[in-house]
């Protein structure tokens, strides 16, 4: 019974999102969606792909860089076929830990180093985001009460992660359920991430995390002008960052559901309307999210021959 309740609350988060989704879908005027989407132009679909690409390559640089700052320099393209494969389970349950052991298996980081990797360049891409959404909200005046209480709570979480007392921090980890770590391994990961997330360490992977942030907010940017909203970078900033961070706090699975209802929200509060807001939000997630699928099974495909021709 134990095992059946789970693998039931494993994938509640999943089924949460999608039900969010699916209760939100008749709300929306989907004859007037699909007129907004035939707008895009070659040109404009040329740029969402490279938008894409790079939005994908600043994950993988963050990556590869972390490596190097731990002390154990990997391959970049070994690095970015790791990180590629396991894009398609990364967005699943606790798929992001899979990554750690693509890591492992393609480019050979230790899962010591794994783990860590994976906490790091969360807490990296969240730090851009903060950043970039107050920049955003101080250009529109608007939000900055909802973003300084997000600072608030990505402080708080940093001060817990740079506690000198590791016992303690031990011991109100394990009381989480189904959380069952030894103290040692636990130091072990506490040490390397206060190596990655302090002095220089972090302003390099602060730095690293403003190519995905920049190509996320481009995404929305030019999508709105293709599609003739009248969005400025400020608010594409907003748009894109404030989803982003509500998703890294949501525990859903790709932040599905809370990312795309808030996101619409926001765009809905600049005065666009419901359809092109639909539009465009469908838009951004194949960009961020959809394409990791497309550059996921094409790893998988080039790993499994690379892996074959091993053997000739």
């Amino acid at each position: 019974m134990l095992n059946v309740f789970r693998k039931i609350s494993r994938y509640l988060p999943l089924a949460l999102g999608i039900t969010i989704l699916a209760v939100a879908a008749p709300l929306v005027p989907w004859h007037q969606v699909g007129p907004y989407l035939r707008k895009l132009t070659p040109l404009s679909i040329g740029l969402l792909l490279a938008t894409s690409a790079v939005y994908y390559l600043g994950r993988i640089v963050r990556y590869w860089l972390i490596q190097r700052l731990l002390g154990r320099p990997a391959a970049f393209r070994r690095v970015a076929l790791a990180c590629l494969v396991a894009q398609p389970v990364a967005v699943l349950p606790g798929g992001e830990l899979y990554r750690s052991t693509m890591l492992k298996r393609y480019a050979d980081v230790p899962l010591s180093n794994g783990a860590p990797s994976v906490f790091a360049q969360s807490a990296a891409e969240s730090a851009g985001l903060l950043v970039i959404a107050l920049l955003g909200a101080a250009t529109i005046h608007r939000y900055l009460g909802l973003v300084v209480g997000l600072v608030v709570v990505f402080v708080a979480l940093w001060a817990i992660l740079h506690m000198q007392n590791t016992r303690t921090s031990h011991r109100l980890l394990v009381k989480l359920p189904w959380v069952n770590v030894s103290r040692a391994r636990f130091r072990s990961f506490m040490d390397k991430n206060q190596q990655l997330l302090g002095g220089r360490n972090v302003a390099w992977l602060f730095l690293a995390s403003c190519i995905t942030t920049g190509a996320g907010i481009l995404t929305v940017f030019i999508t709105a002008r293709t599609l003739h909203a009248q969005l400025d970078l400020g608010q594409a900033a907003v748009t894109y960052a404030l989803p982003m961070m509500l998703e890294s706090v949501s525990f859903l699975p790709g932040g599905l559901g809370i990312n795309e209802q808030s996101s619409i929200v926001l765009l809905r509060v600049f005065g666009v309307q419901l359809p092109l807001a639909v539009a465009i939000t469908i838009i951004l997630r194949l960009v961020t999210l959809g394409m990791g699928f497309v550059y996921g099974f094409a790893a998988m495909g080039w790993a499994k021959l690379t892996h074959a021709r091993r053997f000739d």
